[in-house]
């Protein structure tokens, strides 16, 4: 039994805290059967963000929305985005609260997450 009777984490727990991250870690230990304390000390070893989606303010830009509604859908935390695409997470919450994106750093994130920004023509588009 490893020390402190603590119980030795499974690639299975590991790929539950990876796929659930965003749903927090009082409800991740729920569902594990485990320590408040024991999932977030495990989720900071492996660099996993136990925040919870911030939900866009109602002055956001449509495209952060848009940016939003896609990282929810695939579970992705800012601090998760924020790491693979060099962008801070403080920028990204900062254009959920309604701060303008800058293009470069906007379009750097979106396409971290899968999405590419396009023009389109408004002539053809109607």
């Amino acid at each position: 039994m490893p020390k402190n009777n603590r119980r030795v984490w499974t690639s299975g727990d590991i790929k539950i805290l990876h796929a659930n991250a965003h749903i927090g870690a009082v409800a991740l230990a729920d569902r594990l059967g485990r320590t408040h304390r024991g999932v977030r000390d495990k989720a900071s070893q492996l660099g996993i963000s136990l925040k919870r989606p911030s939900k866009p303010a109602e002055n956001a830009h449509p495209l952060v929305k848009a940016l939003s509604v896609e990282m929810d859908r695939k579970r992705e935390t800012t601090d998760a985005v924020s790491a693979r695409s060099g962008i801070a997470a403080r920028t990204i919450e900062k254009w959920r609260q309604g701060s303008s994106p800058n293009l470069f750093l906007f379009v750097a994130v979106a396409n971290t997450v899968g999405l590419d920004l396009r023009l389109v023509d408004l002539e053809s588009a109607r």
